[in-house]
């Protein structure tokens, strides 16, 4: 009799066990590859990805609520996976949405700075009006709410690149007279050894400040509860902060650091956004 209350005991633990961890979400997050530091990207060393994102959902795992899988996409889509119920989520804005009317959003994670960079000095009272038929470098696809007028009434010249590396050369070379990003992704992009000879500057003011959030299907209402009660201890604790500061360059503006004696290959994280 106690031999089979002992198995009945130990057949009611597995059970509520394997039922705990079916209760387990997974949540596909595409990724606009190679994805973009801090917020998500694809680190060489580890071979995995990497940023503000995966320690999100790094505490989400530990308690075993949500678990997060990452899948390469790009930009054009991604908004549409999600849309088609092909995937669940994504951090973006949602300005840079096609129709964001058929998705839902979480609460703000951090705001999302894009500046114009120079080899020249900005003039300490430089803006956007003061500028004629500059040429700016811009990545092909993207949509800049700040510039978009000055493009249209042709104040500024849009040259599209097919990625931040692209953009940023040309940039070096003189084809263009500003390149436009995000200030992680020039914080990290111009501390490579390619950049050491020259003086970067940015400017004043950002042109753009957009909320960086995530976008998901319709019917996760009650998932994005959950992610929103996370974003708001991640945000209060300062695990936010800290996991900024551990995915981000530390140059600053205008730049300025030694050249290394030999051909160091570059280390850096791939930038995308």
């Amino acid at each position: 009799m106690r031999i089979t209350i002992f198995l009945l005991l130990a057949l009611f633990c597995i059970s509520a066990i394997s039922s705990q961890k079916a209760e387990i979400v997974t949540l596909t997050i595409v990724v606009n590859a190679p994805g973009s530091p801090p917020y998500l990207y694809y680190d060489l060393d580890s071979q995995s990805y990497q940023g503000v994102v995966v320690d999100f959902f790094s505490e989400l795992e530990k308690d075993e609520i949500l678990m997060a899988k990452f899948v390469d996409s790009n930009r054009s889509r991604s908004e549409k996976f999600i849309i088609d119920g092909k995937a669940d989520m994504m951090l973006t804005s949602q300005y840079w949405l096609d129709t964001p009317e058929q998705l839902i959003f979480s609460d703000k994670i951090s705001a999302h700075r894009s500046y114009l960079y120079s080899l020249s000095p900005f003039n300490p009272d430089f803006t956007l009006q003061t500028i004629k038929k500059m040429r700016v470098c811009s990545r092909q696809g993207f949509i800049y709410p700040g510039l978009h007028p000055y493009f249209e009434n042709n104040q500024l010249v849009r040259i599209d690149s097919s990625s931040q590396v692209t953009m940023t050369r040309m940039l070096q070379k003189g084809r263009c007279d500003y390149a436009v990003m995000n200030d992680h992704n020039a914080a990290a992009i111009f501390a490579e050894q390619d950049y050491c000879q020259n003086t970067i500057y940015q400017s004043p003011v950002p042109n753009d400040t957009v909320d960086m959030l995530f976008a998901m299907r319709m019917g996760m209402r009650s998932i994005r509860t959950l992610i929103n009660q996370q974003i708001k201890v991640f945000s209060e604790s300062g695990e936010l902060n800290a996991s900024v500061r551990k995915h981000s360059s530390n140059l600053t503006f205008p730049t300025s650091f030694t050249c290394n004696q030999s051909n160091t290959e570059s280390q850096g994280h791939n930038i995308d956004n």
